[in-house]
């Protein structure tokens, strides 16, 4: 998939895809691990400020040099509904780079936290 900021002349992309070695951890039985990979890489291209934010970052890379061509890592928790998961929170583990965004780890938050912000 791809990751797209703007149109036109002006537009930015970067690739975002899920790690071959992925890490899932509390998943619902029934779910696949390609399922979950695409709920993920859907997600991040569909929410408009990390798209933005992490685009920008990747694009930033591509023209850096030296030590500040190094990976980003982050990470982001956001309601599993969003992703169209079921359960209450999801955090996901990604990595930017100048080649696009990895998501590296999807885990599966307890419901008890979710009358706060975790």
């Amino acid at each position: 998939m791809k990751m797209t900021v703007g149109t036109g002349y002006g537009a930015r992309s970067c690739a975002v895809e899920a790690a071959k070695n992925m890490t899932v951890a509390g998943a619902p039985a029934g779910l696949e691990r390609d399922t979950l990979a695409y709920a993920a890489c859907r997600f991040l291209t569909k929410s408009g400020a990390l798209c933005r934010a992490w685009v920008n970052e990747s694009y930033r890379l591509r023209f850096a040099r030296g030590r500040e061509k190094r990976v980003c890592r982050h990470r982001c928790t956001a309601p599993a509904a969003l992703l169209e998961l079921p359960g209450a929170w999801v955090r996901l583990r990604l990595s930017v780079s100048a080649r696009g965004v990895t998501v590296e780890e999807l885990r599966f938050l307890p419901e008890e936290i979710s009358g706060g912000r975790p």
